[in-house]
């Protein structure tokens, strides 16, 4: 966590672009440019990340991860911004529930039988809590800009929302790598920075959420606020339990 802490400091500014995950296969629903210049940036991002994955051991890839997490998540600020879509949030709305939902279902059918049942569980958890969080920032986005009294708290939840988000998904594609080789040999402790790691998706929702609130006195501008429903409610309950838990054994630590 402490590193995490470094990270954020330095690695990701605040910025106005939603930061989104894709694969692939979400290049589709772009025209041709934009598309062929998200999948160079895809694969760019895939070597990143197979160096961290190969690492030896914990203490490799913690320094690993340090090294390249700038490069990975200026990497992740591209594809942002290509899927943008300013006045059209439909086609980065799809995008990214396309690429969560294949992303759950390749953890659900490849992972278990290698890595167990516990961690792709969690891994499964981070992906939907990913995929509240997304919601959360197109709620954003319908109310608009917050009150001009509370633009300086609104970039700081920005900046940390980009950072948890980027931090999450780079743990998202290092597990999504380490599954698609099926190595008989991984290193239990990278698994399990690894999904601790895939905790920053709790944080992101956190700070979305703050932001989400700063904005809520204001009718919206462009939609109606999305209700949650029952199983989004239960799920982010059990985001914050485990948040709460987190940050009580990182004091008692």
């Amino acid at each position: 966590m402490a590193e995490a802490i470094q990270c954020e400091r330095s690695a990701v500014a605040p910025s106005d672009v939603d930061v989104v995950y894709v694969r692939g296969q979400q290049t589709r629903l772009l025209p041709k440019g934009p598309a062929g210049r998200v999948t160079e940036v895809l694969r760019e991002m895939d070597v990143l990340v197979a160096g961290l994955v190969h690492s030896a051991s914990r203490t490799e890839f913690v320094k690993a991860r340090g090294d390249v997490f700038d490069d990975y998540a200026h990497l992740q600020l591209i594809i942002a911004s290509t899927f943008a879509m300013r006045g059209n949030r439909d086609i980065r709305r799809a995008a990214v529930d396309r690429a969560l939902k294949g992303l759950k279902n390749f953890f659900a059918a490849e992972g278990t039988e290698l890595l167990g049942e516990a961690p792709i569980r969690e891994a499964m958890f981070s992906v939907d809590t990913l995929r509240r969080v997304s919601r959360v920032v197109d709620e954003i986005h319908s109310y608009g800009p917050a009150p001009e009294a509370t633009h300086a708290l609104d970039r700081e939840l920005s900046g940390k929302y980009c950072f948890h988000a980027i931090w999450s998904q780079l743990h998202l594609d290092c597990l999504r790598l380490l599954i698609g080789e099926k190595s008989a040999e991984i290193d239990p402790e990278i698994v399990d920075e690894i999904l601790q790691g895939l905790r920053g998706s709790v944080m992101a929702y956190s700070y979305a959420r703050q932001g989400l609130d700063l904005r809520i006195e204001q009718p919206p501008q462009l939609a109606q606020p999305i209700e949650l429903d029952d199983e989004d409610k239960e799920l982010l309950n059990e985001s914050f339990s485990d948040y709460e838990e987190h940050e009580s054994n990182n004091q008692d630590a």
